[in-house]
């Protein structure tokens, strides 16, 4: 269950930044709201491999 709610979390924030990222209006901005999705999509990545299932591609919104 534990493993569930980081990888929601995981989620959403990657979504989140990736929302700031396109709102951005300065590109340095916009680049560094793009490596904190990264960093999420990175963890995400880990935590499906840890138990085995894959990463949901889409934002589900």
């Amino acid at each position: 269950m534990l493993q569930e709610q980081d990888r929601y979390y995981h989620m959403q924030r990657a979504c989140s930044e990736l929302d700031r990222a396109a709102q951005a209006e300065h590109g340095e901005v916009a680049d560094a709201h793009r490596r904190l999705a990264a960093l999420h999509m990175d963890e995400l990545r880990r935590l499906d491999e840890s138990c085995g299932g894959s990463v949901p591609i889409g934002r589900g919104h």
